[in-house]
């Protein structure tokens, strides 16, 4: 599939969630699709295991990410990366990154009936 990793992720006012850094301290820019996988990609939680080709393909896909506003992933990365933000992220921002991973609309402005039917 095809993702676009420019795309801004907003809250559930619609309004653009703020960048931060690892450290939590806001970039003054909004925050992407981009930035949260290259985040998932890069850092890890205790729980991973610390094996070199999953850290090599990790960090591979990671540059794509950076290097490129489109990504072509396969159904293998979707579901890792589905995986790895969620043990990185809330849902205010897993929700949405599971929704693209998944080729639906992210950010609905609220009132419109474009939400996802199912949970």
């Amino acid at each position: 599939m095809k993702l676009d990793v420019t795309e801004v992720i907003n809250d559930l006012d619609g309004k653009p969630i703020p960048a931060a850094d690892q450290q939590g301290n806001l970039t003054g820019g909004p925050l992407t699709v981009r930035h949260v996988l290259k985040t998932a990609l890069t850092t890890r939680v205790q729980s991973e295991k610390g094996e070199y080709k999953d850290q090599l393909d990790r960090f591979i896909l990671a540059m794509q990410i950076v290097q490129n506003d489109e990504v072509e992933l396969e159904a293998k990365q979707v579901v890792n990366l589905k995986i790895w933000v969620a043990a990185r992220y809330s849902p205010i921002v897993t929700g949405p990154i599971c929704l693209l991973l998944e080729g639906k609309a992210a950010n609905v402005v609220p009132g419109e009936k474009d939400a996802p039917d199912e949970v």
